[in-house]
């Protein structure tokens, strides 16, 4: 497995990223310990006064030089002189960690979502709920309101256009709504024949043969026997060619 991907922290949009990757590159050294606690807090920098002492000095220093390699210039003015990893890490910590940082992360997900293919509305939902509910278990709040203008603005107009939005309306609701919708339309589609030489009667018939196999109707009423074996069937009706179609599925 490879190194970590190289991270630069530009403020708190990116501390989680950058954090994740900085614990990363300290642990492979075996040095966590140096951002934990304060290893050289009671050392004389210009005069340590054992061989133990300047190891401390060292591994610290370590870390340090991994911590200003992986920020922006402009962040590095503001530890420049502080010689105590631990404290360069809390110093910046408290100014781009925190609640703030974890919102402004899940924010710039959130805007990464988007798609203009209607086969891929499930997937940028799917990761959107997955985001809500990572926010959620770290109780970062999003109004419903808010969640819903992600979802609209992530998925195609031309099929968000035909979602009716109520006003009891949720996030969960729509999703919902909109998987039941693509589920349907998929399974109308799959009904299509594979085979595109037959011609638009054939096509017709073949359909209509191959799904009303083995049902019983009474002709009169035009209804399902009730009387069968089976407890559950789904109605769809297909217009074709200006035809009605009525489908029975089992």
């Amino acid at each position: 497995m490879g190194e970590p991907k190289f991270i630069i922290l530009q403020g708190t949009k990116n501390f989680i990223l950058w954090y994740d990757y900085i614990k990363t590159k300290i642990q492979k050294k075996k040095l966590m310990e140096y951002i934990l606690e304060d290893k050289i807090d009671h050392i004389d920098i210009e005069n340590p006064k054992s061989s133990e002492e300047v190891n401390l000095l060292i591994e610290n220093a370590s870390v340090r030089i991994c911590i200003i390699k992986s920020i922006s210039p402009e962040i590095h003015k503001e530890i420049v002189g502080i010689v105590s990893a631990y404290k360069i890490m809390k110093i910046l910590m408290g100014k781009y960690g925190g609640d703030k940082a974890d919102t402004a992360y899940w924010i710039t997900c959130l805007n990464s979502l988007s798609t203009t293919k209607e086969n891929k509305i499930m997937d940028i939902l799917k990761e959107m709920k997955r985001i809500f509910e990572a926010m959620e278990s770290n109780k970062l709040t999003m109004r419903n309101d808010e969640k819903i203008k992600y979802l609209y603005n992530a998925i195609p107009k031309s099929y968000i256009s035909k979602i009716m939005l109520k006003d009891d309306d949720t996030f969960d609701s729509l999703y919902e709504k909109i998987e039941a919708d693509l589920k349907i339309k998929s399974y109308i589609e799959g009904w299509q024949l594979e085979d595109n030489e037959i011609d638009d009667l054939m096509e017709v018939d073949y359909v209509r043969k191959n799904h009303t196999h083995n049902l019983n109707f009474n002709n009169n009423q035009n209804n399902y026997d009730n009387h069968n074996n089976y407890n559950t069937i789904n109605i769809i009706e297909v217009i074709i060619n200006n035809t009605n179609i009525v489908i029975y599925v089992i």
